[in-house]
């Protein structure tokens, strides 16, 4: 049986080799690549700074130093922890039930080894994030989005997918040390880090719909992302596809997909669909309804 209140293990990661090799399949392609790319530029990146370090002042400063920086990079929290531990509330098995129970079903689904912390704070804005908090993973789901989401028939399947697209992030490695030593010295080149961190979101999608199991719900919850909660249930599927195809081939619509850090609503949309075609083929199928 899953416990929210288990302190997470250092590393939340499925709990068994076959787990591991769902998060592969269900990992983007186009991620594993450009992670292969960033690492690599990375390491030339930090082996630089090292033999300039040692240039100046030596050895032992230059080793010192790379260590201080990854000590700092494991340290950083996106937001106040005691902002949100006292402004939040955190779900459990007693507290805001609905919640929990899409928690723990992506937890089963993923095979994870301990369940993230997740809070929930009133915010105006339809977002969600994954982050550290006090050394702790941490899912902050605000509540924008949660209104407009449990209104829904399919609110459960919702949810399921936006916590399994946040739950991606910590299972994927993306706020692991490691990671964030990659982007931090990716900062010289905003749009290699950019590249990179599109490719991550995808693979959060695709993790996100195979939580979820359902195809339908996932398209909705973007839908509403693009157009709010009262019109999502109108958006045709195959009109979306048909503007897609008119206008990806234009060179100025991909100048603005690389000044992004996340594919636009409508590219992941269709992504979406096209990574439930795929899944089925690697025998991950997922409902269409």
């Amino acid at each position: 049986m899953l416990d929210q209140h288990t302190p997470p293990l250092p590393e939340t990661k499925p709990s068994s080799a076959e787990a591991r090799a769902l998060l592969r399949a269900l990992r983007d392609p186009r991620e594993q690549r450009s992670r292969l790319v960033v690492t690599s530029v990375a390491v030339l990146v930090w082996l630089g700074i090292a033999w300039w370090l040692w240039a100046i002042c030596g050895w032992v400063c230059a080793v010192l130093t790379l260590i201080g920086i990854g000590v700092f990079a494991g340290t950083i929290d996106a937001l106040s922890p005691h902002m949100v531990r006292t402004q939040g509330i955190r779900v459990g098995p007693d507290q805001l039930p609905t919640l929990y129970h899409a928690v723990t079903q992506c937890a089963e689904r993923l095979q994870l080894t301990a369940i993230p912390d997740v809070y929930v704070l009133h915010e105006t804005v339809w977002n969600a994030m994954a982050i550290w908090l006090a050394r702790r993973r941490v899912v902050v789901l605000y509540s924008a989005i949660l209104d407009g989401i449990l209104t829904d028939d399919s609110a459960h399947q919702q949810l399921t997918f936006l916590l399994g697209h946040e739950f991606g992030h910590h299972v994927d490695g993306h706020l692991d040390r490691m990671h964030l030593l990659v982007e931090l010295a990716c900062l010289w080149c905003p749009w290699l880090r950019r590249w990179h961190s599109r490719h991550c979101e995808a693979t959060c999608d695709r993790i996100g719909l195979y939580c979820s199991d359902s195809l339908s719900a996932s398209l909705r919850v973007v839908a509403k992302l693009m157009v709010g909660a009262h019109l999502a249930q109108e958006v045709n599927p195959d009109a979306v596809l048909r503007d897609w195809q008119q206008m990806k081939h234009e060179r100025r619509i991909w100048r603005y997909i690389r000044s992004l850090e996340h594919f636009p609503l409508l590219c992941r949309y269709v992504e979406l669909i096209e990574a439930a075609a795929v899944m089925e083929v690697l025998g991950l199928s997922v409902a269409k309804e």
